[in-house]
């Protein structure tokens, strides 16, 4: 097993041509801390990052609403990304005399998540299938690429369906019925089973792999 030694992290901020790297392994990198929440589920997964002591020029390119935001995490060496969305809102301030801060929030596709809508008529013989990805495009206008998909089963309608409205909707409805849970998780689009997983080898968290300390358990999921 792969020793854990050195944490490092890299965030990056992107508008357009414009990109702001700040690599946590450089001595000479600014300052940051960072609050991600990921679930499986239909909301969009969020960041809260905190950059200390930038210049007054890059301080206003933080500011930019609907820029990319991407973070990576991890040990040197083994880094993966652990989000990816867009800003939704930058807070400035100072936190001591001396330090000052730019706060931003961000989402995982809560523009496709709010805003993507679904209109479509399929015709008798259609499957669950077909509704998902009649959903999945109303996703794709805002930059989500498709994911895994589990199987929905072969149930095919023998009569016509109309597909109308918030398309996160409609795939909660779809989730309930074939007993799966649908989600983005930056910026991938992806439906597993509530009693499966996604393909490949499971995640092994322990003290070896770099968990630190205990996890809990919470109403809102296990805290690692």
């Amino acid at each position: 097993m792969t020793r854990q030694y050195l944490c490092s992290a890299t965030l990056s901020f992107e508008k357009g041509g414009d990109t702001i790297t700040i690599d946590a392994k450089d001595q000479r990198a600014l300052r940051f801390k960072f609050d991600i929440r990921h679930g499986e589920a239909m909301t969009p997964n969020s960041a809260r990052i905190t950059v200390y002591n930038l210049s007054q020029a890059s301080e206003a390119k933080f500011q930019i609403e609907l820029g990319k935001v991407s973070l990576s995490a991890g040990y040197e060496g083994n880094e993966g990304l652990i989000f990816k969305g867009e800003i939704i809102q930058t807070i400035t301030g100072k936190e001591s005399l001396v330090d000052s801060f730019v706060f931003t929030l961000a989402s995982d596709a809560g523009t496709a998540l709010n805003y993507g809508v679904v209109n479509k008529a399929l015709a008798s013989g259609h499957t669950y299938k077909d509704q998902v990805m009649e959903c999945f495009k109303a996703f794709q206008e805002h930059g989500v690429t498709l994911g895994h998909i589990a199987d929905l089963g072969a149930k095919r309608f023998i009569r016509g369906a109309v597909l109308t409205g918030m398309a996160a909707d409609r795939l909660r409805s779809i989730a309930f019925a074939t007993q799966c849970t649908p989600s983005i998780q930056n910026g991938v689009f992806q439906m597993v089973k509530n009693t499966g997983t996604l393909p490949g080898d499971a995640i092994v968290l322990n003290s070896r792999t770099g968990m630190v300390g205990r996890p809990q358990q919470t109403i809102g999921g296990i805290v690692v």
